[in-house]
């Protein structure tokens, strides 16, 4: 229908201005309407290095499949990161009433997935590049994924 819609275009203004208003719709659709995931999808989606204007492809919805495969715990561990933003492996092992050796294998399993991530402290961006879960340290669900991590759960039903 677009490809209809830009034949008919007589005039280059308006025919810029349909791409763009279709680019823009189209990458609503693939951010979900997060701010955050649709800032990222725009920077992959612009090649920059042109001599002449800038040159845009349209925006892939992005894959969070993986997110599929997690089980109960996790899922509700997510929701747990909904709820209180950051999270120790104390205030889980609290709030689960879990051994500390079950939270720490279930914040294993969403950083090996790259869901969570260390919550920076004062400039320390060491801390947020660690592969293993250390005990005192705050985890938080990765910003760009919050979005895609709060859809997931509600297609579960977990969280409204």
């Amino acid at each position: 229908m677009l490809k209809r819609r830009l034949r008919r275009m007589g005039d280059a203004e308006a025919y810029q201005e349909l791409l763009a208003n279709d680019f823009f719709d189209q990458m609503e659709k693939a951010s979900a309407g997060h701010l955050r995931l649709a800032l990222f999808q725009w920077l992959k989606s612009a090649d920059f290095g042109t001599g002449e204007g800038l040159q845009v492809a349209y925006p892939e919805k992005p894959n969070f499949s993986l997110l599929d495969s997690l089980g109960l715990t996790q899922n509700f561990t997510l929701k747990a990161f909904l709820e209180h933003r950051t999270l120790t492996l104390d205030e889980h092992d609290r709030i689960f009433r879990l051994p500390r050796h079950e939270s720490y294998q279930i914040f294993e399993s969403l950083g090996n997935r790259h869901l969570i991530a260390v919550v920076p402290t004062n400039g320390d961006d060491d801390s947020a590049e660690r592969s293993e879960v250390v005990e005192d340290l705050r985890y938080q669900i990765q910003p760009l994924l919050v979005g895609a991590v709060t859809a997931h759960l509600q297609s579960r039903n977990i969280v409204h």
